[in-house]
C-alpha cells in the first residue's frame, strides 16, 4: 500500500480556536499527532510505502523530513510527489496521480491520501482520500482512516 502523507492539519492543527468562529495559526511544536499516526499505522507498516505530499517536501529534503518523523513512518518514506514534473498549480489529488503514472504505473489501487486538502478530487476517487477536516487526533479521522485500511 502507499500512503500519501500531508503534514498541515493532519498532524498537527492549522489554527487554535480563540473564539466563536475565530482562530489564530497554530505556531506550537509541529508534527506532534505523528507517534499517533505510527500506532495507527503500526499493523500495516510492513506493507506501507510512505509518500511525502506536503508542501514541506518544496523546502526540505527528505533526509530533513524523515528526521521530523518517529523512526517507524521514516522508515518507510521512499520520497516525495514533489518532482521534477510537480508545480504549485496542481490540486493534490492530481500531483498524487501524476507521481503514481511517473513512478508506479502498474500500481493497483492499494493507496490512500491522508490530507485536509479535499479540492480537486473527483467523487470516484474519494475513496482514496482520508480527508482530515480535522488533524488526525480526532477519533472520527482515525476511525475512517482504520476502516479505509481495513478495506485494503
Amino acid at each position: 500500500m502507499i500512503l500519501f502523507l500531508d503534514f498541515d492539519g493532519v498532524l498537527h492543527p492549522l489554527f487554535v480556536p480563540v473564539g466563536p468562529r475565530r482562530g489564530r495559526a497554530y505556531e506550537g511544536p509541529t508534527l506532534i499527532h505523528a507517534d499517533l499516526l505510527s500506532e495507527l499505522l503500526a499493523p500495516h507498516l510492513g506493507d506501507t510505502e510512505i509518500v511525502i505530499a506536503s508542501n514541506w517536501a518544496r523546502r526540505l529534503s527528505s533526509q530533513e523530513i524523515c528526521q521530523l518523523l518517529p523512526r517507524p513512518l521514516s522508515d518507510r518514506v521512499t520520497g516525495s510527489v514533489w518532482d521534477e514534473h510537480a508545480t504549485t498549480s496542481l490540486s493534490r489529488y492530481e500531483l498524487i496521480t501524476g507521481w503514481l503514472l511517473r513512478h508506479r504505473p502498474n500500481h493497483s489501487d492499494r493507496w490512500l491520501a491522508l490530507d485536509d486538502d479535499a479540492r480537486g478530487w473527483p467523487d470516484s476517487e474519494r475513496r482514496h482520500l482520508v480527508w482530515c477536516a480535522e488533524p488526525i487526533n480526532s477519533r472520527s479521522i482515525q476511525a475512517e482512516l482504520l476502516c479505509r485500511l481495513g478495506d485494503l
